[in-house]
């Protein structure tokens, strides 16, 4: 529309083609927003969603909503700003606690995927969320760093009750401000140096298996080297039945870069 503001929503089904592009960008001041909304079907994601300001100002707000949501391919999703990112929002927002936002059931983005919401010159980073109720696959290329001349990192989510990210790469540091944060929001979580990123069947500890999730330390270790302040947090949503506990069994060296911490948060 005239504002700069795209809005596409259907009850079934929506599907962006590889080379579909939807983009509202601004060359002054800050950019425009984009929803795209399955209500009760699948939301597939192959093409570009751009919302960036390319000469002042921050980034706008990109939402990829559905119940089940794809974002597959070379698919390229940009809240960039040259005054601050914006927000990108696949599948929920924060810890899914946003009673205006729909929730997907599952989310899953492929490893050739970029989903960006940095500052490009000044100011801080934005926002990237993947988020699903029942079960978050994320092996993508996410960013909200922040500006090379000045400003903070930004935050990156990706959570739900079952969570994979094997061969993520998560990047929320700054050049010349405060490490951003990497937030992993699963239910119980084993931190391990060996196995892959991924979910196992529970202990005698659990009465569950779908909730369980395994992240490597060598994970964990490649955010941290790279300026990430990394952060691990249980959950206590949904149909889960464990106990949100935090089991550290691998030991985590930083052995790179400046200053990053690492958050452990037992629910």
């Amino acid at each position: 529309d005239a504002h700069g503001n795209v809005r596409l929503v259907a009850q079934q089904d929506i599907t962006l083609e590889p080379g579909s592009k939807i983009s509202v960008n601004s060359h002054q001041g800050d950019a425009g927003t984009i929803q795209i909304e399955s209500k009760t079907g699948t939301t597939l994601a192959q093409g570009t969603l751009e919302a960036q300001a390319t000469q002042s100002g921050k980034g706008g707000a990109i939402q990829v909503l559905g119940e089940q949501v794809d974002v597959l391919g070379q698919a390229h999703i940009d809240a960039s700003g040259i005054n601050g990112g914006g927000a990108v929002l696949i599948g929920g927002d924060y810890q899914g606690n946003n009673p205006g936002v729909h929730n997907a059931k599952t989310t899953y983005l492929g490893k050739d995927t970029t989903i960006k919401a940095d500052a490009k010159t000044n100011g801080d980073g934005g926002k990237v969320i993947a988020w699903a109720d029942e079960a978050t696959r994320a092996y993508g290329n996410l960013s909200a760093k922040g500006g090379a001349s000045g400003g903070d990192g930004g935050l990156i989510e990706t959570s739900g009750h079952s969570l994979d990210v094997e061969g993520i790469r998560a990047n929320a540091s700054a050049v010349k401000g405060k490490s951003g944060e990497w937030l992993l929001d699963p239910n119980n979580i084993t931190i391990q140096s060996t196995g892959s990123d991924t979910n196992v069947s529970g202990t005698s500890d659990f009465t569950t298996t779908d909730d369980t999730a395994i992240i490597t330390t060598g994970t964990i270790e490649t955010a941290l080297n790279n300026g990430t302040n990394v952060s691990v947090t249980t959950g206590t949503g949904g149909t889960n039945s464990q106990a949100g506990d935090i089991t550290v069994s691998g030991a985590i060296d930083k052995t790179a870069r400046g200053d990053a911490t690492l958050t452990l948060r037992a629910c």
